[in-house]
Formats: structure tokens, sequence, C-alpha cells
């Protein structure tokens, strides 16, 4: 067991992994991407009131009145 902490204790340190070689930011030749500026609030729409309704139409809309007038189902 203790001749694999060695082995274990390597692999871990990243022994054998090879750096990867970046251009030098001071580098006038060095091209990047374009940023291009998008406000977080670009698709904001204020809130507005929906148009009301009267309050009888928006009524009959949900619930329209009986066609003939019978009373309380015959009580």
């Amino acid at each position: 067991m203790r001749q694999w902490i060695p082995i274990l204790a390597a692999l871990a340190s990243g022994f054998g992994a090879q750096a990867e070689t970046l251009p030098a930011p001071a580098d006038p030749a060095r091209t990047v991407k374009g940023v291009e500026y998008r406000p977080a609030l670009a698709d904001y729409q204020p809130y507005r009131e929906p148009q009301r309704l009267d309050w009888k139409r928006a009524n009959d809309r949900l619930h329209p009145a009986p066609q003939a007038a019978t009373g309380h189902h015959r009580h």
C-alpha cells in the first residue's frame, strides 16, 4: 500500500503535464475576437395597463344570461 503513495502523489500533482504556450498579451500581431456591447435592459418593455372592459360586458362574456327566464329552476 505504501508503494502507491508516491505514484498517486505524482499523478495528483500534475506530474508529466505539459504547459500550453499562450501568446503574449502585449503582442500587436495577436488577433482577438471583437466584443459587442448589449445592454442588459435592451429588450425591456415597460408595463402597460390592459384595456379595461365594462364590467357588465366582461361578466356576460364569462357567464351569459339564460335565454328563458324560468326562475330558480322551477323551485
